[in-house]
């Protein structure tokens, strides 16, 4: 729990915003219950998605999100895999009940250091369909796993 508490603080300090370390548990904990350690929230798994959504709402700082992933890329630059991984993507179709759009993620280019992705929405068209770029209301779950594994 110390290393969790330290790369929370090691992040704060050098993104210059809250980050707050969360340990989620996969069994005993019920759903509902929260424990804290120190300055660590120990959630049920089952409670997790609830409780980030919340800690997003009260913490991220509204209109910065570009720049704090910006900040986050060059000073906490990720470890390139050995050989370009094996890349999912998922979209997240922010309007779900409207049949007549869908979200489409294409995964263009995937190398050892970096991925791009573009995200679609298409909509029926008399004689054609159309396509164009989804913009930001959609959020990709982006899973990199390397290819030898």
């Amino acid at each position: 729990m110390d290393s969790l508490a330290n790369q929370a603080r090691t992040v704060s300090r050098l993104l210059s915003v809250r980050a707050v370390p969360i340990a989620v548990m996969v069994g005993p904990l019920q759903s509902g219950m929260h424990i804290r350690l120190n300055t660590i929230r120990i959630v049920s798994a089952e409670d997790l998605c609830d409780v980030l959504r919340l800690l997003d709402r009260q913490y991220l700082p509204q209109g910065g999100q570009a720049r704090l992933v910006d900040t986050a890329t060059r000073l906490l630059p990720p470890t390139p895999f050995a050989t370009p991984p094996v890349l999912s993507a998922l979209p997240v179709d922010p309007d779900p009940e409207d049949d007549e759009r869908t979200v489409t993620a294409a995964v263009e280019e995937v190398t050892t250091w970096y991925a791009v992705v573009r995200v679609w929405r298409t909509r029926p068209r008399r004689g054609q369909g159309v396509a164009s770029p989804a913009g930001d209301v959609v959020r990709v779950h982006l899973v990199a796993v390397d290819a030898a594994s």
